[in-house]
C-alpha cells in the first residue's frame, strides 16, 4: 500500500500527464522474466480514499471532469517479433499522437490483462486529495521457452473509465481520454447530438452495449457515466 498525494497542477487530460504520480514498471510480470519474454499477469490496481489518524476516510473530490485519482498505463508500440500480439492494438491514432509515441491509456482502477511491456502512474483528482494506492499481481503461465509460450490470442486490455457530474440540466460530456471509443450510461439522463439527426435521448439507465463516441456529441446531466475501450 502506498500513500499518493494528487500533485499541484494536475488538471484532466493530456495536460495532466507531466504530474502524473508514478506507480511501478510492469516489464517483469512473467514466470520467467530475466529471459526477456513478454509480460503475462493479471494486475490488480486499486485506489481509495487515505486514511485518516482515526482510521476513517479522508474526503476527496472530482476533477472537472468528474474523475477521481486513476490508472494511466503507458505501453510501447510493439514490434513483430517471435509473433507478438499485434491485432488489439489500434490502427488509428488521437489527433496530435504520432504512430511511434507510446499508447497512454486512462482507465478506473480493477483488474487488468497485462501481455505488453507497460508501467502506470497515477491521474486525475483534485490537487492536495490523498489515497491509498495498491498494486498486485499473479502470473498466469509457466514460461519456459519464449517461443512456446507465445499466446497470440491472449485477452485484450479490456477497460472503462468514470466520471460523475452533478448538474441541474444537460453539459456536454467532457472529451474522451485517448483510445476510449464508446459510451454509457451508469446513472442518470444522457442524450446525444447527431447531425442531420438532431437531439437523441438515450434515457437513464445503462445501455446495452455502449455507444460509439463518434456518434455525435454526448450530453449528461447530474449522474455517472462510463467511457470504454480495448487493445
Amino acid at each position: 500500500m502506498t500513500r499518493a498525494v494528487v500533485p499541484n497542477g494536475m488538471v484532466p487530460g493530456r495536460a495532466g500527464y507531466r504530474y502524473a504520480y508514478r506507480g511501478p514498471t510492469l516489464c517483469d510480470l512473467s514466470a520467467n522474466s530475466k529471459a526477456g519474454i513478454p509480460p503475462a499477469a493479471w494486475v490488480l490496481v486499486v485506489v481509495t480514499p487515505a486514511l485518516d489518524s482515526d482510521g476513517g476516510q479522508l474526503v476527496v473530490t472530482a476533477d472537472s471532469a468528474g474523475r477521481l485519482l486513476h490508472p494511466l498505463w503507458t505501453f510501447t508500440r510493439p514490434t513483430i517479433e517471435r509473433g507478438k500480439r499485434m491485432k488489439n492494438y489500434p490502427s488509428w491514432q488521437p489527433t496530435g499522437i504520432d504512430v511511434d509515441d507510446p499508447v497512454l491509456v486512462e482507465t478506473d482502477p480493477g483488474e487488468f490483462w497485462v501481455g505488453s511491456d507497460t508501467y502506470l502512474s497515477f491521474v486525475g483528482g483534485t490537487p492536495g486529495d490523498e489515497y491509498d494506492v495498491s498494486v498486485t499481481f499473479r502470473t498466469t503461465r509457466d514460461e519456459v521457452d519464449a517461443e512456446r509460450t507465445i499466446d497470440v490470442y491472449e485477452p485484450a486490455f479490456e477497460y472503462t473509465l468514470t466520471s460523475a457530474f452533478k448538474e441541474n440540466g444537460f453539459v456536454n460530456f467532457p472529451q474522451a481520454p485517448d483510445y476510449h471509443s464508446g459510451f454509457n450510461i451508469a446513472f442518470g439522463a444522457a442524450q446525444v447530438v447527431v447531425g442531420g439527426v438532431g437531439t437523441v435521448p438515450l434515457g437513464n439507465s445503462p445501455l446495452k452495449k455502449p455507444l460509439p463516441l463518434s456518434l455525435g456529441r454526448f450530453q449528461v446531466q447530474t449522474g455517472v457515466y462510463v467511457t470504454t475501450g480495448a487493445l
